[in-house]
């Protein structure tokens, strides 16, 4: 086991330990970590709120997050050697919750959870749905996620870091503010806000005091938003054996992360929309100097995405269209028809027993796939793609269309003993084994993992727990049926997964 620079002491908070973090971005927050081209280490990481949110049956704790506080990071790690426009190479070798630990108050031991902020504390992707704060919790056995909030449903999740990257330098972080304020002031009231400007307020700086925490803290960047030096991503693909280079900005790179999933959908459409953990990472860092010029990377990180997904032939896809809820059309607005996509998605599995929100949840943990597949002039222009031999079979809006797309791992979808008791046919989906995927963010994506419907149900419990409501999840009977994600092919060789 690589040697753990960075061990954290799950009885204390966060600015406790031996070694404190931070939680915002800026040249000057002192490495507390030195690593050398070629080493290969283990850090641990907080979940991102530090303890915020718990482990029970109310989403008050959602709708109250800290936000100003978030996100806390390990590091920065300072690479020897490491200069601007060096290229640093981070290896992604093994990732999972808090090691050796079943149960505790920390997300990550042995639980995780997802939530949906408030539309007034950020809301989420589909703010004007779902504009209250919700909260799920999940249990991990090795690497399935279950949940009390969503009766009979599981799936297997792929565990990667929502954040990571290197220091701004100095100039990089005064065009940020820059760039973020005036982007702010076009519509200063606008709530959830276009951007996070400096706050002091929560700021976690490393070691730094006095007069010289003061200044950092009115400077430095937030970490909620991904830019130039990586940061908050949010790309489920960051599993082991990713491979990541990052434009170094500052001498010694100042690397870190944090905010890591136990699973997550594309785009995490509700914001909280992981399952948030705490847990460790193993690392090996290098470096490739001169590699900004020679690779022409001025800007974000490359990324080559790791080998913990699994692979899948056939997908339904659900697709949307750039026209809003009133009828009226808008021009190339993916965005617009990424939203669609997921509403027609939610609709679709709240056929089947799940409530609304249920079906959001899921969405926003599971690891389902989804993007823009293309932009064209015409707002009707569709393309349809069949491959032969049972392989896959997706259908996708090209002008400014956005797809959830399905795994159908079984080619008798008609066989009785999928759907129902018997040989009596109850109405369920046409796809036993069924993939959802989804993104906004336009980052790469992978294959899914498959949801099996086994048998028709009646509809779970509300579930999903909204703020102030106290009452018992699991109220109503149990789903007669079961949902569960799992990978359609066999684990590759050489992974792991904890017992």
């Amino acid at each position: 086991m690589p040697q753990n620079l960075y061990p954290l002491d799950n009885t204390k908070k966060f600015t406790d330990q031996k070694h404190v973090g931070h939680n915002r971005w800026h040249p000057d927050i002192p490495p507390v970590v030195s690593v050398k081209p070629g080493d290969v280490f283990r850090a641990d990481c907080r979940e991102w709120f530090d303890g915020a949110i718990h482990n029970d049956d109310s989403a008050d704790d959602v709708r109250n997050a800290p936000l100003p506080g978030v996100h806390v990071l390990s590091g920065p790690f300072r690479v020897e050697g490491a200069q601007p426009g060096d290229l640093l190479i981070v290896d992604i070798l093994e990732i999972d919750a808090c090691d050796q630990e079943d149960e505790g108050p920390f997300s990550g031991m042995g639980w995780g959870y997802t939530g949906v902020f408030a539309k007034t504390n950020g809301g989420g992707f589909l703010t004007e749905r779902f504009p209250d704060a919700y909260k799920v919790i999940w249990d991990f056995t090795g690497d399935v996620a279950t949940s009390r909030h969503i009766p009979e449903c599981s799936y297997v999740g792929i565990h990667h870091p929502g954040l990571m990257g290197t220091a701004p330098s100095a100039e990089l972080l005064a065009k940020w503010t820059k760039r973020e304020t005036d982007l702010i002031a076009t519509d200063p009231g606008r709530v959830p806000p276009l951007a996070l400007p400096p706050l002091p307020d929560s700021a976690i700086l490393g070691s730094l005091s006095g007069a010289e925490f003061d200044r950092v803290a009115g400077e430095a960047a937030r970490t909620a938003p991904p830019r130039e030096n990586g940061g908050n991503q949010d790309i489920k693909n960051f599993t082991a054996g990713t491979r990541v280079f990052y434009p170094v900005f500052v001498e010694g790179a100042n690397l870190s992360f944090g905010d890591l999933h136990f699973s997550q959908g594309d785009g995490e459409i509700t914001f909280c929309g992981a399952i948030e953990m705490g847990g460790f990472m193993d690392l090996h860092v290098d470096l490739i100097k001169g590699g900004m010029e020679t690779f022409g990377v001025s800007e974000n990180a490359i990324f080559m995405p790791g080998l913990r997904d699994p692979q899948y032939s056939e997908w339904i896809a659900f697709s949307g269209v750039s026209v809003d809820l009133d009828g009226k059309q808008h021009y190339l607005d993916s965005q617009l028809s990424y939203e669609r996509a997921c509403h027609h998605a939610i609709d679709y599995l709240m056929k089947f027993g799940y409530t609304d929100i249920q079906a959001y949840m899921i969405l926003g943990s599971a690891p389902i796939e989804g993007g823009s597949p293309g932009w064209w002039t015409s707002p009707t222009r569709v393309r349809r793609s069949t491959s032969r031999g049972g392989s896959s079979t997706s259908t996708s809006l090209r002008r400014a269309g956005s797809r959830i797309r399905s795994s159908r791992a079984c080619r008798c979808p008609s066989r009785p003993t999928e759907h129902g008791v018997g040989n009596r046919q109850t109405k369920g989906p046409p796809w036993p084994s069924m993939s959802i995927n989804a993104t906004g963010t336009g980052h790469s994506t992978s294959r899914g993992r498959s949801v099996r419907r086994r048998s028709r149900s009646r509809a779970p419990c509300a579930g999903a727990m909204r703020d102030g409501c106290s009452r018992s999840p699991c109220s109503r009977p149990p789903r007669q049926g079961r949902w569960s994600l799992r990978s359609s092919t066999p684990r590759r060789a050489g992974t792991s997964r904890r017992s």
